[in-house]
């Protein structure tokens, strides 16, 4: 390479993992790194790093594979800025071609997809050096001898990870194990304070109390690198419903552009989930995105709340937002709002609940400028990177430690609202090899009349939040995470629905996969996964005008029980996890609604029982004070009763009722119904499955549960064959071992299922 001898070289590393190689689209060119420590060349000593910075411009549609390679023949003179005598370079591009070449420079201008350089080529002012060997792409500046350097920048849009059977560099960017920490914590605390924000700001009782919204952090291209402390299921779609609004708006993003979205066929998840979306600039460069998710109390449609399970289509539901700009240049769209205006019921409302969502990107932004401020501009870039990829590191590692093979699991949903008498079929399947999990849908039900139905990004958020629960605690949620895990649904399918399907009540389905997820994995992990929750939050509202003809929504979550855990009873009173919501307070439901709440206390011997279990389902009583409205209620677990596993019992089923205590009237899981003034409708939740056997339930614990009134004396007695002394409250400890041993004679020796659907 006589034409580079005497250049001085410099190299800018952006992205390393051992074993790995990369792969760098160059369509949008916005990195540049500061602060490098030594790079390691495997057996060949360290060139010393340096960093340099300016964008370089664009290059569309171009891959390139890169690394670093050695050729002991190569006369390359002197050393170039430690890069010793019998180092080269090779440049391959978007191919399987494996020519070498000794020190190829590339010009930008140059590269055309597919070729394969073999030239010896002056070293320019701004170029690409490239290798076959699949590492890091380098950039390149000259000078004199003297040591006069001339720096130029490189970035990437995209990095894409594939295995690599040899190892090049030991590191390339050495992360700082205590900064990467202290990035990763600040960062985390922005997406929390985000959520706070909103809590704190919003106007309606379903996310001041139920917390039915999410925050998030994500890089320039809308990988997932923050969560708040809020709703899986919600985060877990972001990347989705963000790569719509990327696609569709692609360059025409700038500074003070603020978006909206809720389209389920373009991202989103059911039309009252609305997303917005306020890219943040640095210095004119999109470093980093902050995303928020509110469940709206109304976004129009049929019925006042927008969440009814019997509506059939998609265009019944409400007000579909597709990727719009709420803001431009700082500028609100005015159409935009005057059309939301006048398609929901409530907007002072909606209106109060979109500006919480703005006000938390506002916080957002102004924190994680100061971030930048902190750590600089390119070592913010680099560790919002080096958190996702720690995270797959973590993901990954964990993977491997998780037994291999094929484990499926069946559940059933009651129906869909519309055809009662045709129960749902979920089937989960999950393979497990190395360091990669796939979680597949295949064999679910096609997708179904009533609005239940799932889109794959809520079906991709289920299987992630499954996997991540049986993972170390540590292990962040992120892009990371989603990179080790693949999801698969068929289109069609309730799974992974096709328009037209409704999807307003999509949540029951989503918290029904997660205990189908959990049965697979309770498959693969027997003493690490509980048995079935409640089947996830009941879902109910109530809506119509009052006597002064203003409209009034209630929205309200019911959270109830988890199923027993290998270890511990299921949790009663809690938010499925699936979802990490709250129920509203009795206080704040009848000040603000026209409601009275008559009961709200949990019920005795609905827990399904178990070594460990289940967790205690509550009912509630509401009363109607208006003269009339519409009650929609989302629930199951009326029919198919929440799964016992290892020898468990199921949990009792869910109930709906009107009027409990004059003219009582059953109801099914699903409905939507007329309310008259003094009605009073009672929902049930059903109790959390048990784990293990119920004989060998410590009997002081049932005698605690007894205390508690979680099961009654005659519970105690059929469930887990325990007697009680009633005027001592205490156990019969003869008369319960008698008893205990009778009860096993009895069984011989059939085994225990390892599932329980019913109590025979």
């Amino acid at each position: 390479m006589t034409a580079a001898t005497g250049a001085v070289v410099t190299i800018v590393g952006k992205q390393h993992l051992a074993h790995t190689k990369v792969v760098v689209e160059l369509d949008h060119i916005d990195i540049s790194i500061q602060g490098f420590h030594a790079l390691d060349i495997e057996g060949y000593g360290q060139t010393a790093i340096r960093s340099s910075l300016q964008n370089i411009g664009r290059v569309p549609g171009q891959q390139i594979v890169i690394g670093l390679g050695h050729d002991p023949a190569a006369d390359m003179g002197q050393c170039v800025d430690g890069i010793g005598p019998g180092s080269y370079v090779v440049a391959h591009i978007d191919g399987d071609k494996t020519g070498t070449t000794v020190a190829p420079v590339i010009q930008l201008g140059q590269v055309d997809i597919g070729t394969t350089l073999e030239s010896r080529m002056v070293v320019p002012d701004q170029c690409l050096i490239i290798n076959k060997a699949g590492w890091v792409v380098y950039g390149v500046s000259h000078g004199h001898a003297s040591g006069e350097t001339k720096n130029i920048e490189l970035s990437y849009r995209t990095v894409y990870k594939t295995t690599s059977g040899r190892k090049i560099f030991d590191q390339i960017m050495k992360s700082d194990p205590v900064t990467l920490e202290l990035f990763k914590n600040a960062l985390f605390s922005i997406a929390d304070e985000m959520a706070v924000t909103i809590c704190r700001t919003t106007y309606s009782g379903v996310l001041r109390d139920n917390m039915d919204f999410s925050t998030a952090f994500t890089d320039a291209q809308g990988k997932l690198v923050a969560q708040g402390l809020t709703i899986p299921l919600h985060l877990g779609s972001i990347p989705t419903a963000l790569e719509s609004v990327l696609e569709h708006f692609g360059d025409d993003i700038g500074p003070g552009d603020v978006f909206v979205m809720n389209d389920p066929y373009a991202g989103g998840m059911h039309l009252p989930d609305v997303f917005i979306f306020q890219p943040i600039f640095v210095e004119g460069e999109r470093l980093a995105i902050a995303a928020t998710i509110s469940h709206q109390a109304d976004v129009g449609g049929r019925v006042p709340g927008s969440n009814a399970s019997d509506s059939t289509e998609i265009y019944q539901e409400g007000l579909r937002i597709p990727p719009v700009k709420l803001f431009s240049a700082g500028k609100p769209n005015d159409t935009m709002w005057r059309l939301i205006e006048k398609n929901v019921r409530i907007p002072v409302q909606v209106f109060g609940d979109l500006r919480a969502q703005l006000s938390a990107c506002a916080i957002a932004e102004k924190q994680f400028m100061e971030l930048v401020k902190r750590f600089g501009k390119e070592t913010t870039r680099f560790y919002m990177q080096e958190v996702i990829d720690h995270t797959e590191r973590l993901t990954r590692a964990a993977l491997q430690n998780l037994p291999d093979g094929v484990f499926e699991f069946e559940d059933w949903i009651d129906d869909d609202g519309i055809d009662r008498d045709q129960p749902i079929r979920l089937y989960c399947t999950i393979t497990k090899q190395n360091d990669s999990i796939c979680v597949d849908w295949a064999g679910s039900s096609t997708q179904v009349k009533g609005a239940i139905n799932c889109t794959l990004s809520f079906t991709k958020a289920v299987s992630y939040a499954a996997v991540r629960s049986v993972l170390d605690y540590d292990i962040p949620c992120n892009e990371g995470l989603f990179r080790a895990i693949e999801v698969t649904a068929p289109p069609g399918t309730i799974t992974n629905m096709v328009l037209p399907a409704a999807c307003a009540a999509r949540g029951l389905t989503g918290f029904r996969m997660g205990d189908c997820a959990f049965g697979a994995l309770a498959m693969m992990l027997p003493g690490e996964v509980g048995a079935a929750s409640d089947g996830g939050n009941s879902g109910l509202s109530v809506g119509g005008y009052d006597s002064a003809r203003r409209p009034f929504i209630f929205v309200d979550f019911a959270c109830g029980s988890w199923g027993g855990r290998p270890w511990a009873d299921g949790v009663q009173g809690n938010s499925n996890m699936f979802a990490n919501m709250a129920s509203q307070s009795v206080e704040l439901i009848e000040s603000q609604n026209p409601l009275q709440i008559l009961r709200y206390e949990l019920i005795a011997d609905r827990a399904g029982a178990g070594k460990y279990r289940g967790g205690v389902p509550y009912r509630r009583d509401y009363r109607f004070l208006e003269d009339e409205a519409v009650l929609q209620v989302r629930s199951d677990r009326k029919k198919i009763r929440p799964y016992g596993l290892y020898g468990g019992r199921p949990g009792k089923s869910s109930q709906n009722m009107m009027n409990p205590d004059s003219d009582a009237e059953l109801l099914d899981s699903k409905l939507t119904m007329t309310l008259r003034k003094g009605d009073v409708f009672r929902h049930e939740l059903p109790g959390g499955g048990g784990w293990g056997d119920p004989l060998e339930r410590d009997p002081q614990r049932v005698l605690d549960d007894v205390r508690n009134e979680y099961v009654t004396p005659e519970g105690a007695l059929n469930e887990y064959g325990v007697i009680i002394d009633l005027q001592a409250l205490s156990v019969d400890k003869q008369a319960t071992c008698d008893l205990r041993n009778s009860l096993r004679e009895a069984r011989g020796d059939n085994p225990l299922p390892d599932i329980s659907w019913s109590d025979v």
